[in-house]
């Protein structure tokens, strides 16, 4: 089992539906880029949408420097684009630029007026990856109890345990893996990742 397993909701498939709020609104290597992502946003432009499926090409061959260049072109031509900045996020990440990560991630959300549970969850691992557990536990708390898309609150429940358990608290970890076996059906490496996890946490004091 891979130590750098980890849980990313990667919005790169063009899909139209946003995950919108109903009520109102160990060490990573590399970001997937192929794997399939949840929901997204409409592209009001088309030339947005285009440019920004071409980024995406070269983000899935591991082309992340071509990738950044071609995501601000398609941010261009349509500013105001959540799912656009949330890509750039995620393409920072790959390329290790954590601050522009977190810059674009934040600023998906608030574009979305915090419905875009997507950047949230995944802003929520860059603050794991960074050693900010607190904050990550903190956003992915935010997602888990406002968010209805279920593989969402799984990835948020997956990467909140594993800060959980990086800070010592064991007993909220296993906590998460009880709501986690509830969503989770088929076989999932990263809930191995995390049950393995919990077998060698010590509970500190909270």
């Amino acid at each position: 089992m891979k130590e750098n397993r980890h849980y990313l909701i990667l919005p790169f498939l063009l899909l139209v539906i946003s995950c919108l709020n109903n009520k109102s609104s160990n060490e990573i290597s590399e970001v997937d880029f192929t794997q399939k992502t949840i929901k997204n946003q409409k592209f009001k432009n088309p030339e947005a949408n285009k440019t920004n499926s071409i980024a995406l090409e070269f983000a899935k061959k591991g082309e992340n420097t071509k990738a950044e260049k071609i995501f601000l072109e398609a941010l261009e031509i349509e500013p105001d684009n959540y799912t656009i900045m949330s890509n750039i996020g995620l393409n920072s990440l790959a390329l290790k630029k954590y601050d522009k990560s977190i810059e674009f991630l934040k600023k998906s959300i608030t574009a979305s007026d915090s419905t875009y549970f997507i950047a949230s969850t995944n802003l929520g691992l860059v603050y794991y990856k960074t050693a900010e557990y607190e904050k990550a536990i903190k956003i992915l708390d935010f997602v888990i109890k406002n968010c209805d898309d279920k593989e969402i609150i799984l990835a948020s429940y997956i990467n909140q345990a594993l800060s959980y358990i990086s800070i010592g608290n064991c007993t909220e970890a296993k906590n998460n893996l009880i709501f986690i076996k509830k969503i989770e059906i088929e076989y999932n490496a990263d809930v191995e990742n995390v049950e393995e996890k919990l077998k060698n946490c010590v509970q500190q004091s909270v």
